[in-house]
Formats: C-alpha cells, sequence, structure tokens
C-alpha cells in the first residue's frame, strides 16, 4: 500500500536539485532525501491507514495504528536531518 510517493517526486526532482544547489549541496542529496522520507512516510497517510485499518478489521481506528507508529515517524525525520548534517 505504499510506494506511491516514486511518480510524484520524480516530476519535482529538478526543483529539488536546483533548491539544493542554491544551497551548496550535492546535486542529488535534496531529491534523495525527499525520496526517502515522503516513501517512508507515505504508509502513514490517512488513505492509507484507513485501508490498512478496513483490511485488519475489528473495529482497528486509524488513531491506535498512529499511537503505535508515531516513533518510526520520529526517526524517518531524525534520520533525513542526519543524512542532510553528514552529506552536506
Amino acid at each position: 500500500v505504499t510506494g506511491s510517493n516514486v511518480g510524484g517526486n520524480a516530476a519535482l526532482m529538478p526543483v529539488q536539485q536546483a533548491l539544493g544547489a542554491t544551497l551548496g549541496l550535492p546535486p542529488l542529496l535534496v531529491p534523495g532525501v525527499q525520496n526517502f522520507a515522503s516513501g517512508a512516510g507515505a504508509g502513514m497517510s490517512i488513505a492509507v491507514v484507513a485501508m490498512l485499518c478496513a483490511i485488519a478489521g475489528g473495529g482497528t481506528r486509524p488513531t491506535q495504528v498512529w499511537r503505535l507508529v508515531w516513533p518510526s515517524m520520529l526517526m524517518v525525520l531524525a534520520l533525513g536531518t542526519a543524512t542532510l548534517w553528514v552529506l552536506s
């Protein structure tokens, strides 16, 4: 149910690369971090969580899922930020 970010991110890669170049970053760093973060976070979108809840059944609610996985979203932010700091 994830992976839908790839096509959308591809359209914006020239803009992301130009923004990174303006900041003096390596050419593929900003598009790469954006692709990682959006791919890792795609599973937490409202639509995807709603589908997962429907598949899980038993009255599973999105808030229950989000409470369990919010630490992973913090890890995505931390890893993306650390990557920018280390590679820039």
